[in-house]
């Protein structure tokens, strides 16, 4: 939306160009990992990338403002960690929450966390809230105040905190 498009390319950068001159309007390297970063997620004015599953280290979640930072090269507003292997699901953002199933760093559980979009006010955020037991998620929206996900016996609705 707002005339651009965004692309992830190459070892964790992300690009994001005018679509009416194809010029680029800004770039990050929210992640180091190979072959890049997964977008997750466009919402609420936010973009919401992983890193691959693939790297046997911590997963990162790093949320960047869609309209970038005013310069060329924007950094993350936050990032999430998570086990390696772990971030399962697909993520979904509904209003001014982004949801993720997997086991944050330093957890023991598989959960469905929901995260601010907006960020915690530091460079790192928990989850304001976890279901904990949730696995292999399938797709995912949000809709008429539910978080609804599919899964290998059907379909799911949590309430929104």
């Amino acid at each position: 939306g707002g005339g651009q498009a965004v692309f992830s390319h190459g070892l964790g950068y992300l690009t994001v160009l005018d679509t009416a001159t194809g010029a680029v309007r800004w770039t990050a390297r929210p992640s180091t990992a190979w072959p890049g970063v997964h977008i997750a997620a466009v919402a609420d004015g936010r973009i919401v990338v992983t890193e691959p599953n693939d790297s046997g280290f911590a997963v990162t979640m790093a949320v960047l403002a869609a309209d970038g930072c005013g310069a060329t090269t924007c950094t993350t507003l936050w990032t999430a960690r998570f086990a390696p292997f772990s971030l399962e699901g697909a993520l979904v953002a509904g209003g001014d929450l982004l949801w993720a199933v997997g086991t944050v760093e330093g957890g023991t559980d598989s959960g469905l966390h929901a995260f601010a979009l907006a960020g915690c006010g530091a460079a790192t955020c928990d989850p304001v809230s976890s279901t904990p037991g949730v696995v292999n998620a399938g797709p995912a929206i949000v809709h008429d105040g539910r978080l609804l996900m599919g899964g290998s016996i059907g379909v799911t609705a949590y309430g929104l905190p």
